[in-house]
């Protein structure tokens, strides 16, 4: 008789899902997400519409293409911001108005082309990046639109976008 009570309070104990509130055990309840999200204003929206952005793109592959054909000057610099080496081109020989800024760091490579005084494309990764002087106002991969970046990949890539600013901007030395 005591093993029947035994195991029919041990059954009792394993139904209501051992010691503690049951309900927060019970298969009867339905799991509650946890995660929080991100409000709404943490996440990046683009500005401009993909029909904005392709006429940029096209310009950012011909300049493309003028560095493969070897068509633009360069200068060669050395680590600066966490970046191993860095590259500059320019559109004209006396290397004052630059087009692109290669950024080449452990396992990765941003070009960073400079399309008019305003007007700046981040390439990464597979995704693009537009900026309107320092404001990202678009971001696409494989053709497609990309809302939603969270701050911190906006911000990283904003900083990214700014380094090569800066090195765009230093003035070139000429050895005499």
């Amino acid at each position: 008789m005591k093993k029947i009570v035994a195991l029919a309070a041990l059954f009792v104990v394993i139904a209501c899902g051992g010691s503690g509130d049951h309900q927060t055990n019970s298969p009867m309840v339905a799991p509650v997400d946890q995660k929080t999200e991100q409000p709404a204003g943490n996440l990046h929206s683009n500005q401009i519409t993909k029909t904005d952005a392709i006429p940029l793109i096209d310009k950012m592959d011909v300049l493309a293409a003028q560095i493969n054909d070897g068509a633009m000057p360069y200068n060669v610099g050395d680590e600066t911001d966490g970046y191993i080496e860095t590259t500059t081109y320019y559109q004209d020989e006396e290397k004052t108005v630059p087009s692109m800024v290669k950024l080449i760091g452990v396992g990765s490579t941003t070009n960073v082309y400079f399309l008019d005084k305003s007007t700046s494309i981040v390439e990464q990764n597979n995704f693009v990046y537009i900026f309107n002087d320092d404001n990202l106002v678009y971001v696409m991969t494989d053709g497609e639109a990309i809302t939603g970046i969270s701050e911190n990949n906006k911000n990283d890539i904003t900083t990214t976008f700014l380094t090569a600013l800066k090195i765009a901007q230093t003035p070139t030395q000429t050895v005499e």
